[in-house]
């Protein structure tokens, strides 16, 4: 019995060895073929490192809808006027409601009351056990003025600055300036900044008088809070005022000591963005719902103070009324106003796959293309993101929002492409995505050839970036021009048939690698199991800007 299943064996283990001896007979032969039926091995080819652009996105398809903005005013303050009627065209700083002064007067001295009571709160937790805790941006906008560093007390800080750090939301900086140049609101002029540069300003509101100085706005990107500056017009200079911020978002905290800020002053922050990070009390649930509530009050008491001038609620935006909720004598229980349909702003509702809408935030960048239009490169900017997907059958879709400005030749109910931005990278050092080798935890590339051999060689270990499945972000181990080797594809004409920078030849080491390369936007930047690929197979697939340059050796 034994003597016949070792011959059964011996027979089986022939087998498989014909089978296998048949199949190399056949398929390497093909791999290592040419036209011309010679036998060769891939070619060396050789890329250099560039400095380009690289950046990467996510893509959704919508339809244009009409932007309505809601029109918030404090709650629990009476009604005096209301100024407009449902349907009413206004422009922005038109008057739209007079609220009761008193009652303003009054919720200022409840809010304030209640501060005190909950920074009381707050005081008497700093005795308990300490914890790190992060506090993260709540709005989207620009650092232009940081009063901490580690170590710093909040409670101190409070008590000189008002607040932590300060948030510029509109993108300007403003200064006021007494003059007696005569200027119009809309002058252009020239604002002279401490370091010798000058940036545009526009002259918003005054007569530049003392009683109504002008004010001019220019840019928050590069501006410094609290910066002297000089005004020019006409090349003279005719004033002269302090840079503050035109309209800013404070970030305050009662209590703690700040362990590490996370950000630079001038940075763009967005929803979500760890801003510092907090040593406060541990081990009381009760810490981070009354800073929740603090945050509300500072919040609050500015929209008030602001009020309490002259009463005064104006349009933030032109546009036609609807929408109203409020009347005469009533204060706002709770909700919007009313809602202003925007003649110079239309929304992009987008759907975005469920595997992606993690990925996207408010505030990120987006170009949106009308094909109706033919309009292919609008700005826009992403403003809602739902929290549930849609009712449509199949995989799930989350709605985003896109805001953009609107031109005549647009109409709601139009259909719209949308390329949102994650991230971009501009001037970064680069280098093909299929020049790249793994083994284990390492990343390289060859910076050598073997003439004779005809195999790349000389392994250099480096740090990559940002992917767009083409093109990889190097950041260290390379400069730019260095020369990089690696093996080429073979192609018989009908396409590939032996991939040499994924096997041995590209690979004298004899190692186990995978070669970074992923397929483009347009080809869904998903891999075969639909997870989101990344160079050298760590890193998201985007869109490239660049295409480093490959020579065939």
């Amino acid at each position: 019995m034994s003597a016949k299943r070792s011959k059964k064996k011996r027979l089986f283990v022939l087998i498989v060895i014909l089978v296998i001896a048949v199949a190399a007979a056949l398929i390497v032969p093909k791999m290592l073929k040419t036209r011309g039926g010679e036998m060769q091995v891939p070619p060396v080819q050789s890329a250099k490192v560039t400095k380009g652009n690289l950046m990467t996105t996510l893509s959704g398809t919508g339809v244009l809808s009409e932007h309505k903005q809601k029109v918030t005013i404090p709650y629990n303050v009476a009604v005096k006027h209301l100024l407009v009627a449902d349907g009413q065209e206004v422009k922005e700083g038109d008057p739209i409601v007079m609220m009761d002064a008193d009652s303003i007067m009054e919720r200022i001295a409840a809010a304030r009351n209640e501060l005190s009571t909950v920074n009381d709160e707050i005081f008497n937790l700093v005795n308990a056990k300490t914890e790190i805790t992060a506090i993260n941006a709540k709005v989207a906008g620009r650092v232009k003025a940081i009063h901490v560093e580690s170590g710093s007390n909040c409670a101190t800080v409070m008590g000189e600055a008002g607040t932590l750090m300060r948030i510029s939301l509109d993108g300007l900086m403003c200064a006021d300036f007494k003059s007696e140049t005569q200027l119009n609101v809309g002058t252009k002029v020239q604002v002279m900044l401490a370091n010798g540069a000058s940036v545009d300003g526009i002259i918003e509101r005054g007569t530049g008088s003392d009683d109504a100085p002008y004010r001019v706005t220019l840019t928050d990107d590069g501006t410094n809070y609290g910066e002297t500056v000089g005004i020019n017009y006409d090349g003279n200079k005719i004033g002269e005022g302090t840079l503050e911020i035109h309209e800013q978002m404070i970030v305050p905290c009662a209590l703690g000591t700040v362990k590490s800020v996370n950000v630079s002053n001038n940075a763009r922050v967005y929803v979500g963005t760890k801003l510092m990070t907090i040593e406060v009390p541990k081990g009381n649930a009760n810490y981070e719902s009354l800073s929740t509530k603090r945050d509300k009050l500072v919040a609050e008491l500015n929209e008030l103070n602001k009020l309490a001038s002259d009463s005064i609620v104006t349009s933030p935006c032109s546009g036609q009324i609807h929408d109203i909720t409020i009347s005469d004598g009533q204060p706002l229980a709770k909700g919007d106003a009313m809602t202003i349909t925007r003649a110079d702003k239309i929304n992009l509702c987008v759907n975005i796959d469920e595997l992606d809408i993690s990925k996207l935030k408010k505030e990120m960048d987006a170009r949106v293309a009308v094909d109706a239009t033919g309009e292919k490169d609008m700005s826009g900017i992403v403003k809602e993101i739902a929290d549930k997907p849609s009712d449509d059958k199949g995989a799930p879709k989350y709605m985003a929002v896109i805001e953009l400005d609107k031109t005549e030749a647009m109409k709601v109910g139009m259909s719209a492409n949308a390329t949102i931005i994650k991230e971009k990278k501009d001037d970064v050092l680069t280098i093909p995505a299929e020049t790249i080798q793994e083994y284990g935890d390492r990343v390289f590339v060859y910076t050598g050839k073997d003439k004779e051999a005809q195999m790349p060689k000389d392994e250099v270990d480096i740090t990559t970036g940002l992917s767009d499945g083409k093109n990889v972000e190097v950041k260290t181990g390379l400069k730019e021009g260095d020369k990089i080797y690696y093996m080429a594809p073979i192609s018989d004409g009908n396409g590939l048939i032996g991939e040499g920078a994924k096997g041995d030849a590209a690979n004298p080491n004899n190692t186990s690698i995978n070669v970074g390369g992923e397929k483009s936007p347009d080809e869904s930047g998903k891999s075969s199991d639909g997870k989101d690929k990344d160079a050298g197979g760590k890193k998201e697939a985007p869109v490239s800007t660049d295409v480093s340059p490959v020579v065939v050796e």
